[in-house]
């Protein structure tokens, strides 16, 4: 995703480091969104403060923006169209925690190690190797991805990797949003 880049720019808002439970089935949006929003409520230093200068100099109080329902809404479909559920639910768990002291920064990398494609993973940081040599690269992060991909955007992502290195980018993102068209690559 830049998936992996969106993943952790706009869901994987600010990661704890909880256990993973497995998971066979997909989580509701009700049930995802909640539990960010319930994290985002329990961690007031959460998220992105922003303070503003009033007209004599000074700043108001700092202030986040309010949990933004919407964008939850649409990284739940693009994240349960595109990965394996144990990737999706290994996040949601990691991320969800109401445990304050614990840091949600390392939410995708633990999410990630719960996918099972690590040959196809290795199978795009060969072409990855090979594309940075000619100066025609693509995001490292790509293979990063793949190892969490559902067998249907697998199949369909990993002839990206047969190409030209000048086309896997965009072949990359085109394939994954043609998967699921709410993917913000």
């Amino acid at each position: 995703m830049k998936v992996r880049s969106f993943v952790r720019a706009s869901l994987f808002l600010a990661a704890p480091v909880a256990a993973f439970v497995a998971c066979s089935s997909t989580p509701s949006v009700e049930d995802f969104c909640g539990k960010l929003k319930a994290r985002y409520d329990a961690c007031p230093s959460d998220g992105t403060i922003v303070s503003t200068s009033t007209p004599d100099g000074g700043t108001t109080t700092p202030a986040r923006d309010p949990f933004n329902q919407a964008r939850c809404t649409n990284d739940h479909a693009c994240l349960t169209a595109v990965f394996e559920n144990a990737v999706t639910n290994s996040y949601l768990d990691c991320a969800s925690n109401t445990d304050c002291a614990v840091r949600t920064s390392k939410c995708d990398e633990q999410a990630f190690a719960a996918g099972t494609h690590a040959t196809e993973a290795d199978t795009c940081a060969k072409k990855y190797a090979d594309c940075k040599a000619s100066k025609s690269s693509f995001s490292d992060d790509y293979c990063v991805n793949v190892r969490g991909l559902n067998s249907d955007s697998l199949s369909k992502v990993m002839t990206c990797f047969d190409k030209p290195c000048e086309q896997v980018k965009d072949c990359f993102k085109a394939t994954l949003k043609a998967v699921s068209p709410s993917c913000d690559f």
